[in-house]
C-alpha cells in the first residue's frame, strides 16, 4: 500500500486519495463523491475548534467567536471546494492537540494522550506542512506544562518528522519550497561578486544573509 503519489516530484501524502476512493466505492465516481471529503472534514473541524476554543479559554463567546472566523474564513472555504489535502489533515492535527490539552488538564488521563497522539499520527498522511507544525507545536505544550508524558509524545513525533524529510520521498516537497535551493538565489548569490565596485558596501548589502533574509521575507509577503 503506498503511502506518497509523485506528481511533480513533491511525493504528496496519500491519506486523501484514500478517503476519495472510499466515498467513490459507495457512492459511485462524481464531483460530489470526490468534493465530499474536503466539505466533511472542512465543516466539522469548525466544531472540533469550537472544543478545542472552548476548553482553552474556559469561555464559550471566545469558542464561539473562534468557530465563526474559521466558517467564514476565505481560505478554508475556497480549500474546502478544491479538494486540498490540508483542510483534512488540519482537522486531525486540531483534533489531536484537543485531546492532548484534555490530558493536560483532566487528571492525566493517558487515554486523552494516546488519542491524541493516534489523531496527530494520522494527520502526517494528508500534508506536509503538519509534519513541521506538529512538533513544533509539541514543544510549546511541553514547554507551558512540563509533562514527561508530552515530552516523549514531542520525541517521538521530532524524531518522526526528522526521519521523513531525510528520506528519499519525504524530502521531496521540502528540496522544491526551502529557500535557499531556489534557483533565483543561485542566481543572485552568483551575481554577488559583482553586485558593487565599493567593497565594504558589497560586504554589508550583498552578501549571503541579506539576500536568504530578502528571499524569505518576500516569499512571506506574497501570500497576503
Amino acid at each position: 500500500m503506498p503511502l506518497y503519489f509523485d506528481k511533480f516530484g513533491d511525493y504528496r501524502p496519500i491519506g486523501l486519495f484514500y478517503l476519495s476512493g472510499l466515498m467513490q466505492l459507495i457512492l459511485g465516481s462524481s464531483v460530489t463523491s470526490v468534493r465530499l471529503v474536503t466539505a466533511f472534514f472542512g465543516s466539522f473541524t469548525v466544531f472540533i475548534l469550537y472544543l478545542f476554543a472552548r476548553e482553552l479559554f474556559r469561555k464559550k463567546e471566545i469558542a464561539y467567536l473562534s468557530c465563526l472566523f474559521l466558517a467564514i474564513l476565505p481560505w478554508d472555504i475556497v480549500l474546502s471546494r478544491d479538494v486540498h489535502e490540508a483542510i483534512v489533515g488540519y482537522f486531525f492535527t486540531i483534533a489531536g492537540f484537543y485531546f492532548i490539552f484534555k490530558f493536560s488538564i483532566d487528571g492525566k488521563r493517558v487515554k486523552h494522550l494516546l488519542i491524541g497522539g493516534g489523531l496527530l499520527f494520522v494527520s502526517y498522511f494528508f500534508y506536509h506542512g503538519i509534519r513541521a507544525l506538529t512538533p513544533l507545536l509539541l514543544i510549546i505544550f511541553w514547554f507551558f506544562y512540563r509533562e514527561r508524558k508530552i515530552a516523549l509524545v514531542t520525541l517521538i513525533f521530532l524524531v518522526l518528522t526528522f526521519a521523513i524529510v531525510l528520506s528519499s520521498h519525504g524530502g521531496g516537497r521540502f528540496g522544491q519550497v526551502v529557500f535557499y535551493k531556489s534557483p533565483t538565489i543561485e542566481q543572485k548569490l552568483n551575481e554577488l561578486p559583482f553586485a558593487d565596485s565599493n567593497l565594504i558596501l558589497a560586504r554589508v548589502f550583498h552578501n549571503k544573509a541579506v539576500v536568504y533574509s530578502r528571499s524569505v521575507f518576500s516569499s512571506w509577503i506574497e501570500h497576503f
